[in-house]
């Protein structure tokens, strides 16, 4: 897709646009830097992306997202048949609390109670709200993989132990063939031959010692620490920037942009400023490119330009948006608040504050500006938009 296309979004799926910025800036270290933190907090992230999916209405920021789900479930792990997903499963496995409410009644049978994990690959919810509904019960801390369908697919293949999980062999000491232990602690109880396997504890163990439990998390604390080629996860995920730097590249070529599609362009910096080195210097230079000939804001820096023109066109009461002084706050602050400062996305973040205080100050405000009041509106958007349409015809050929 070309910057010819639309490149325009919807107000509704703001959330979720944001909910993939808020994870790229978490997990963009990681590109460079694939430490067992940062995969760590790869996996903690995914949870709330998948659970933003179906908010995404505009193709190409709907596309990546579906690229990282992709790249998730095909991403092999030293682990000799166990993809990324077995291990994700492992790490929230790992993560979960050890406290009493570690262990649940079984809302289909109070005689019975389960682990987590348990509860996980049967499908049994950890908390009796609804039964026949396992993401919504399980608290938030455990993962929720409903979207997209492939990565729901996978995750359901190994709570259905149809492949990925060998819950049928014992643990022998030998790294390969298992990546959850079923020895000794969990028992198997298939309810009929073709019943899926079942885990569960037995009551009368877990509920005085935790002994054995102990024993499962040092065998999945060693299955994590011997996952030896962890970064690959990585190295499949950064087309993703790739591609977003590629497309701020394209935003910058045609004669004029609409102040939506400045709109759409802001959020694009903001993921590619989440990427690696070089992808945080390109961003940098367009950010604090510095337009000399404006009426308003001479001499400032793109992202001002960016963000002025950006809340004028929202606060139209007769355009798309036709957001109230209060909204832009709110829409200002969320924005702000997703993005992870590094030593460029900070520029950007810093200058939504500005414009939030700006805001906050003034309700009357971008309607009417105390800095230049005797300006009309529409005039001050144009005088914006022009200027920006300007800088870009520098920065598409390396200015800056």
């Amino acid at each position: 897709m070309s910057s010819t296309d639309d490149d325009t979004l919807a107000p509704a799926e703001l959330f979720a646009i944001r909910t993939l910025l808020a994870f790229q800036g978490t997990v963009g270290v990681g590109l460079e830097v694939p430490t067992r933190d940062n995969v760590a907090r790869l996996m903690d992230a995914i949870s709330a992306l998948s659970q933003a999916y179906p908010g995404f209405v505009e193709a190409r920021f709907k596309g990546w997202v579906d690229q990282l789900f992709n790249a998730f479930v095909a991403t092999p792990t030293s682990y000799a048949g166990h993809n990324f997903p077995v291990l994700y499963v492992a790490h929230h496995y790992l993560a979960w609390p050890k406290e009493p409410g570690y262990f649940q009644l079984n809302p289909r049978d109070p005689t019975i109670t389960f682990t987590p994990f348990a509860g996980f690959t049967i499908g049994i919810p950890a908390q009796n709200t609804d039964p026949n509904d396992f993401d919504q019960a399980f608290p938030d801390n455990w993962p929720k993989h409903k979207y997209p369908d492939a990565w729901n697919t996978a995750l359901d293949v190994l709570r259905n132990q149809c492949g990925g999980f060998d819950y049928n062999r014992q643990w022998t000491g030998e790294f390969g063939h298992a990546v959850l232990q079923t020895d000794g602690s969990y028992f198997m109880m298939p309810f009929d031959k073709d019943a899926l396997v079942q885990l569960h504890p037995p009551p009368d163990v877990f509920l005085d010692s935790w002994d054995n439990l102990d024993g499962i998390n040092r065998f999945q604390t060693t299955v994590m620490n011997n996952w030896s080629d962890y970064g690959r996860v990585f190295d499949k995920i950064g087309p993703v920037w790739t591609s977003q730097q590629a497309a701020v590249a394209d935003m910058l070529k045609p004669k004029f942009l609409t102040a939506l599609q400045y709109f759409y362009l802001l959020h694009l910096l903001i993921a590619t400023a989440s990427g690696t080195a070089a992808m945080r210097r390109f961003v940098h230079d367009i950010v604090n490119y510095r337009i000399a000939d404006s009426p308003e804001y001479r001499k400032d820096i793109f992202i001002n330009h960016l963000l002025y023109a950006i809340v004028m066109e929202l606060s139209d009461p007769d355009h798309r948006y036709a957001l109230s002084n209060l909204q832009l706050q709110s829409l200002v602050s969320d924005l702000a608040n997703c993005i992870i400062e590094n030593d460029c996305s900070k520029d950007i973040k810093d200058a939504l504050l500005r414009q939030g205080t700006l805001l906050v100050n003034d309700t009357a405000y971008p309607r009417q500006d105390p800095n230049y009041p005797m300006v009309a509106f529409d005039k001050r958007r144009q005088d914006m938009l022009d200027s920006l349409d300007q800088a870009r015809k520098v920065l598409k050929d390396g200015g800056g």
